[in-house]
């Protein structure tokens, strides 16, 4: 375990050869848990008996970023402490959304389309919050959202391609009509998907 960990943070940023060690982990039989904000550090670590996915792994996320992080993170942080965290560090909507996208937040339990909903109004807050006294300021309620609607009937080529916020209850939509080629490929936490509206078209 302590090899293949020098292995992968020799290769931080190279998508590459990180899926191929990655691969190696599951053939080794090491569990990888996806990037969590309150514990990824700079590096992927051991925790628990599991390796853990790094914050500078997340796509656009500066290394200076990732260091700010990790000075200015406290205990028991919500959603809305980190995005004024991130706000303060000069982090875009865009930033907030890799690591949405990422996983970082699902500590929280809300699907990554509530989470992304909800940026607009935690920016606000935190740009409040800086402007005024904290105590002044009421944080906002998150408004949960579906992670998908009944709008939604197909799913596009490599649409999920390794995305580690799927897990095994995930269902998708019930109209459904096309699945792209590839559309979940490398999403380790679905074992199957239950598919509602037969026939559909697969890419």
């Amino acid at each position: 375990k302590e090899f293949m960990l020098e292995m992968l943070n020799s290769v931080i940023k190279n998508d590459t050869k990180t899926k191929n060690y990655i691969s190696d982990l599951r053939k080794y039989g090491i569990n990888l848990l996806k990037p969590d904000i309150r514990v990824s550090e700079e590096k992927y670590i051991i925790k628990d008996n599991s390796i853990i996915y790094p914050l500078s792994g997340i796509k656009n996320i500066s290394e200076l970023q990732v260091k700010k992080i990790i000075e200015s993170r406290k205990d028991n942080m919500d959603f809305f402490d980190y995005v004024k965290l991130l706000t303060s560090i000069g982090s875009t909507k865009k930033d907030i959304t890799n690591l949405i996208d990422a996983s970082a937040f699902d500590y929280t339990g809300y699907n990554h389309k509530t989470l992304i909903d909800n940026i607009d109004s935690a920016v606000n807050y935190a740009k409040l919050s800086n402007d005024l006294d904290d105590d002044s300021i009421e944080k906002p309620l998150i408004k949960e959202v579906d992670e998908f609607t009944k709008d939604v009937v197909s799913i596009g080529e490599k649409a999920f391609e390794n995305c580690s916020g799927l897990g095994a209850g995930f269902v998708p939509p019930s109209n459904l009509s096309y699945l792209g080629d590839s559309a979940f490929a490398g999403c380790t936490g679905i074992t199957e998907i239950e598919i509602q509206n037969k026939p559909i078209e697969v890419g």
